[in-house]
């Protein structure tokens, strides 16, 4: 993150997870496997960019602050895991992962109204 700024690993992981995603659902074989990895690699790439935003908003007290996001994180992914296998199960799986990462998408124009980092390159 401090070498091509926050903003561009957070923008780079919302819209490579979905595109992975996409690639994933569109494709057949084996082949299509490398996609789910994108997908997973680049939704994780964004934990640690918002863990350092976390305990920069809590100097006094990081550790509530991690706490509070990895609670929030766990508790949001779960309800999204259940959600998924709700909607796979009503219009099957890859209708379901389409519509996840057309959700997922929709966080990309709160990434562009991000401050710039400051001292840093890139967004």
């Amino acid at each position: 993150g401090d070498r091509v700024g926050r903003g561009t690993v957070l923008l780079f992981g919302a819209l490579a997870g979905p595109a992975g995603l996409l690639a994933f659902t569109a494709l057949e074989g084996w082949g299509r496997f490398p996609f789910l990895f994108l997908a997973g690699a680049a939704t994780l790439s964004m934990h640690p960019v918002c863990m350092a935003v976390v305990q920069e908003s809590f100097p006094e007290s990081r550790g509530l602050g991690n706490a509070i996001y990895l609670s929030t994180a766990f508790v949001m992914s779960s309800g999204a895991a259940v959600v998924v296998g709700i909607l796979g199960d009503h219009i099957g799986l890859r209708p379901a992962f389409v519509v996840s990462a057309l959700i997922t998408l929709l966080s990309v124009p709160l990434m562009l109204r991000l401050p710039r980092d400051q001292g840093r390159t890139g967004r």
